[in-house]
Formats: structure tokens, sequence, C-alpha cells
């Protein structure tokens, strides 16, 4: 019999409704969990999105150097030699020329001995110079001119023997000339006149011999053909032969005339100025060219 007291679908609809109360409580609750773990992922993301890389850190590994690095090992070859110019080397840090160096000759440290001229190779040192006298045609032939030549060398001072840049038929610098070694002047830097004597005789000289014994520069003497012209006996071509008879019957006389060169020139009117044979009686100066031993 039922109890009146206890009425089953009160009972239902109760549990009906308090389950579906706590459903909704449940459903709201799992609502607003979610939208706060959809917040909090909403800020982590964006906390990543705004985060940016740290550039402090410093890279020690052995790498490729920095672009300050390299400026200063640019500014550090500069230092060092690359302002040398294209005919310089650099030796400890001096530009210094191997062609013309005598303590670094051809290369760094490799210095010439005494007597010797760098010219990019060490070679013998000749002096040449135009004599500071003057002489006629009258010489006493070539060994007469020979003679004079180490007179004046030997009371200026200068080592070695010398010979008369002078021609007879018989006698002349291709035939007499040791041919070894490189030619200087006598003034103060040694000037190279020619680095062998295939190049003194080659037609052009790396400077004019216009130095006298003393290093001062050669008497220039007047001539008629022309006033322009360092006037010196010669007689002798531009390769070091024989020029022909015009040499005052060989360097003896004062009658008849003598060829000449310019001792103002580098070209090969320094040996041989055609057109302007002079009279035998004009005092001329000689060229004098030391002889390696």
């Amino acid at each position: 019999m039922a109890n009146p007291a206890f009425d089953v679908d009160e009972i239902g609809d109760e549990a009906s409704a308090s389950e579906s109360s706590g459903s909704d409580e449940i459903g709201s609750e799992s609502s607003e969990s979610g939208a706060s773990s959809s917040t909090d992922a909403e800020t982590t993301t964006s906390d990543a999105e705004t985060t940016e890389p740290d550039t402090t850190s410093v890279d020690t590994s052995d790498g490729p150097a920095t672009s300050e690095e390299s400026t200063s090992d640019s500014t550090d070859s500069t230092e060092t030699g690359s302002n040398c110019k294209d005919s310089e080397i650099d030796c400890n840090g001096m530009c210094v020329d191997p062609s013309a160096d005598e303590a670094n000759c051809g290369e760094c440290g490799f210095a010439c001995d005494d007597g010797y001229v760098c010219v990019g190779t060490c070679e013998l040192k000749n002096y040449v110079f135009v004599s500071s006298m003057v002489k006629t045609g009258v010489m006493g032939g070539i060994g007469g001119a020979d003679a004079l030549c180490n007179i004046w060398a030997e009371t200026a001072g200068l080592p070695g023997s010398y010979y008369a840049w002078n021609s007879t038929e018989g006698s002349f610098p291709n035939f007499d000339f040791s041919k070894e070694g490189a030619y200087v002047r006598t003034d103060a830097d040694e000037t190279v006149v020619a680095n062998s004597y295939a190049d003194l005789i080659s037609g052009t000289l790396l400077a004019a011999i216009n130095i006298d014994e003393n290093g001062n520069p050669g008497p220039i003497v007047p001539v008629f053909c022309n006033n322009g012209v360092a006037a010196t006996w010669s007689n002798t071509t531009p390769s070091g032969n024989f020029a022909g008879p015009a040499n005052c019957s060989n360097w003896t006389s004062i009658i008849g005339t003598g060829k000449i060169g310019n001792h103002l020139a580098t070209d090969g009117t320094w040996s041989q100025y055609d057109g302007c044979n002079i009279p035998c009686a004009t005092a001329l100066p000689i060229y004098c060219v030391q002889q390696a031993p």
C-alpha cells in the first residue's frame, strides 16, 4: 500500500530537477574553466610573439673575423708596407728599391760589397767622368790620353785605372776596354750612367756624363757649329768603334780637325756629334772611363 507521505512522481521530478541543476552548474564551471584556459593560452601565445631574440650573446668560437677585426687587420697591413711603390719592396717596414739599394740589392738584407754598385744585382763599380782640364788635339796619342785620365783620377782620389774614350784606327773602346761592371758618375749620389758595358754602347745613357773627376759639372767650351753643345774630344761611335780619320792625326797634332761628342747628351750624340768637326787647336775636355781589374 502506498505511503501517501511519499509521492513517487514528486521524487522523480525533484531528482530530474536536481540532475539538471547539477549538469548546468558543471557545464557552467567547464565553460568558465575553458574560457580561463583559452585566455591563459592567448596570453602565453602573445608573450611568445612579442618576445625578441637575445642579440647580446657572444660567439667565442673560432669563426670568421668580425668586421671590426678585419678593419684592424687592414690598417695593420697598410702600416707595414702596402704603401710601397710598384718598384719597391717592404723590408722590415721600410720601402726600398731593390734595383738600387746597396743594403737591399735584389732582396731584403743583401748588401753589396765595397767597390760594387747595385743595379738590380751587385756589379763592379766603374767611374766615368768628363775631364775638368781641357786639351788640344795634341795628347801624345792614345797612350798619352790614357795617361792624362789616370793623372786626373789619382789627383781627385778616385780608385783604379782609366782609359780615354778616344779612338784611332787601331785603338778604340770595343777593342781595348775590359767591358765588365756598371758605370757611375763621381757626383755625391754616384748616379748610374749605364748598368753594363753593353748599355754604355747601346746609344742611350741613363744619365749624361757631364760631371768631372772632382764631382763638379764639366767644362763647356763654345764651338762654332753649335754653342749649345758641350764639345768633348772623342772620334768614337756610340757603339764604341773608330769613327774615321778626323782625330788630329791620332791625337798628336794641332793640324786638321777632330770628331766630338756632347757631354750634356744621353742619346748617341754623347759620343758622336755629327756635322761638327772641331779644329785640333781647340782645347776641349775628354771622357775617362775606369777599367775593371
